[in-house]
């Protein structure tokens, strides 16, 4: 039931504006109270609303237009279609020229407002000689959920002219139906409801919500350069208006840092997120889902600028708080789970983020159906797993699916497409379908360039995939000019010492060897093995044994490289041999020991038998590593039955353990030796071949 505290001045006085409370004398009689007594009925308003007239005649009459309602929503009130209880009030309070801002608030439930507009009544002859009348009725012209502060409604009318909607104003001369009621159906509490005229301040807050509105549809486009102004603009305007520490601050930082980090402009966007941070923590406490919100977006900043354990740790973080604030099923949990899942991905841990991405798109799709951009973005994710396990046949159909619900969804201009249309020129690369890839990587860079700005890390990435590309097809002009640009763009955004950088300068000095300018290609790969070798001692600190193997199996690449310098570039070269053997041996040195420590682990595990097996396991890997590493150094040849019969005998204690040990088990399935050894021992085979030719 509707109990109302009238404060300010209301009147229905001959020729003086009024507040009509649409409520019927019915439902007032209802209420049981001693504190509330409905006044008599105004009968001229019985043709459009048999509502109550509340008065107060003794009133001053100079200022009529400004009122106070304080009123409760509950489900004694009238029901809209979608079950949403709501209460009516008729305003015609207003001259020709005024401003009015409506305000509806509450700590209880999330306001919503709606305004109808009179239609008047209008009659004109017909031509059988009768009269055709259409109006009389309220006509829905405007809704709003949150242009207020916080979650509150608010709308400013504009009064003038005769008709509605003359200039974007409403008619003085018409009634005007102020609809109360919440943003979600069965929402009830009490609220307040202010009808006064509108000042300056009222105005910049409509205008920087205007433009929040505009950012919220540009970025929704996937246009991050064309909204970040606005967003700006929108931020400094509420920072006049509210105290530093308002939520609604928070919100707009959020906003332009979410712009600022697709842009790569990324230490803008940390230093906004931790401003964010603290007014969330300080206002709803340190587990609110919006803190973890945060915390989410502050660990995929981490990422990107390369600072992998802090991206984890804030990730683990957020998905604690989320699962027991929300629930594991909530959309929530499932976009921190696939971003978990891209940073396990990042390092080579394939084995722990499967089963983190099917999990996110077992949620996405229970909770927001098959067609959703989030389940778009988990496909590309999972396709992504696929790949770079060389399951190709698995990850092409679900870059389709992606980009066929993106293109639905979000356009064909969206970022997120961009993406999809890169990930699947990349499959098409790997497997050599070049003519297929080009086009496709070409439309993502135009998408990005004109969506993010060319100065964006994005645009990088898609710069380097075509120059790979290009290098494919040996036309090493536009190889290296691509190279270049992306070398610029990823050292301005992302800092001279990121993982990307090395990536970006292994390949430029892959393009040198090629073209037989050894001197340029060492001087690149000398400065990118600089940066890997920093990187790799922040990567693998505090990381389990699987963890850092399969960090340094995504190196294996690069390593190839190094070697490859030497000896087929540079096979006369000092530097170049010093170079390669270094890197050989710090990689094998990080290997052993992260093996070392992991045996040790598992030795404490195993009963005594199982230890002895372990022991002999551990000396044939040895010996078979001094083969290897020794037939390097001198260039000499060996038997090659040798290492086929060490090998086999390596083999053989494996199994057995395997057989024997599930601790053994659990520690060897998903991450060897052997693929991190693999390239090596090419590399040695391939010198001693080289060699027996000479």
């Amino acid at each position: 039931m509707l109990q109302l505290l009238i404060v300010g001045v209301v009147g229905v006085l001959a020729g003086l504006p009024r507040l009509v409370i649409g409520q019927t004398l019915t439902a007032y009689a209802e209420e049981e109270t001693t504190n509330s007594t409905p006044t008599q009925q105004d009968e001229s308003e019985e043709t459009t609303n048999s509502a109550p007239v509340l008065q107060d005649e003794s009133a001053d009459t100079d200022d009529l237009t400004e009122f106070t309602v304080i009123g409760n929503l509950d489900d004694g009130d009238k029901t809209l279609r979608d079950g949403k209880y709501y209460d009516e009030f008729i305003y015609d309070g207003a001259e020709s020229g005024d401003q009015i801002t409506v305000d509806l608030s509450s700590s209880e439930f999330d306001t919503y407002l709606s305004l109808e507009t009179e239609f008047p009544l209008i009659c004109i002859p017909d031509p059988w000689g009768g009269v055709s009348c259409s109006g009389g009725d309220f006509l829905r012209v405007m809704d709003d959920n949150d242009s207020g502060i916080g979650n509150n409604a608010r709308m400013i009318l504009g009064f003038g002219g005769f008709f509605a909607g003359l200039e974007g104003k409403f008619s003085p001369y018409l009634d005007q139906k102020i609809i109360v009621t919440s943003a979600q159906p069965g929402e009830s509490g009490s609220y307040t409801l202010t009808v006064q005229k509108t000042t300056p301040t009222d105005l910049e807050w409509k205008e920087a919500e205007q433009l929040e509105q505009e950012v919220i549809w540009l970025k929704d486009q996937g246009n991050f350069l064309a909204a970040t102004p606005l967003a700006e603009r929108a931020l400094a305007i509420k920072e006049t208006i509210l105290e530093p520490e308002h939520l609604d601050i928070a919100t707009s930082l959020e906003r332009l840092a979410e712009l600022y980090s697709a842009l790569g402009n990324y230490r803008e966007a940390e230093s906004l997120y931790q401003r964010a941070l603290e007014i969330q923590k300080n206002a709803q406490g340190t587990t609110s889902p919006d803190v973890a919100t945060d915390l989410r977006s502050l660990a995929g900043l981490h990422r990107a600028q390369g600072n992998y354990r802090e991206a984890e740790q804030l990730l683990q973080q957020v998905l604690e708080i989320q699962e027991k604030e929300l629930g594991n099923m909530h959309p929530d949990v499932a976009v921190s789970l696939q971003t978990l899942a891209d940073l396990y991905s990042a390092l080579g841990n394939y084995y722990a983020a499967e089963p983190l991405v099917q999990r996110a798109l077992n949620i996405q799709e229970t909770r927001l159906g098959d067609e959703h951009p989030d389940v778009a973005r988990s496909l590309r994710s999972l396709a992504g797993l696929y790949q770079a396990q060389g399951n190709y046949r698995d990850a092409e159909p679900l870059l389709q699916r992606a980009l066929d619900i993106q293109k639905e969804t979000l356009g064909d201009e969206h970022p997120d497409i961009a993406r999809s249309l890169r990930s699947l020129a990349e499959l098409y690369q790997a497997q050599g379908n070049y003519r297929d890839a080009e086009p496709l990587l070409r439309k993502a860079l135009d998408i990005q360039e004109t969506m993010l700005g060319s100065e964006s890390p994005e645009v990088a990435t898609n710069l380097h995939s075509l120059a790979e590309l290009y290098s494919a097809l040996g036309d090493y002009r536009k190889t290296e000019s691509h190279l270049q640009r992306a070398l610029e763009i990823r050292e301005q955004a992302l800092g001279t010492e990121h993982p990307d950088v090395a990536m970006n300068l292994h390949s430029l000095a892959r393009l040198y060897q090629v073209q037989g300018e050894a001197d340029r290609a060492m001087d690149v790969e000398t400065r990118a093995i600089s940066i890997d070798e920093k990187n790799i001692a922040i990567i693998l600190a505090a990381r389990s044994e699987a963890q850092q193997l399969a960090y340094l199996e995504t190196l294996v690449g690069t390593l190839n490289g190094t070697v490859s310098l030497h000896l087929q570039g540079a096979p006369e070269n000092p530097a170049a041999a010093r170079l390669a053997l270094t890197t050989i041996l710090r990689r094998k040195g990080l290997i052993l020991d992260t093996v070392t420590h992991g045996l040790q682990t598992l030795r404490q595990n195993l009963n005594p038998e199982d230890q002895s097996l372990l022991n002999q396991l551990t000396a044939k890997r040895s010996q078979l590593s001094d083969v290897l590493f020794r037939r390097w150094f001198t260039g000499g040849i060996h038997d090659r039955r040798m290492i086929a019969a060490l090998q086999a005998e390596i083999d053989q204690l494996e199994a057995t353990l395997a057989r024997r040990s599930g601790e053994f088990r659990s520690q060897t399935q998903t991450v060897t030796l052997e693929p991190t050894f693999r390239p090596l021992k090419w590399h040695i085979d391939n010198n001693a071949f080289s060699q027996q030719s000479k």
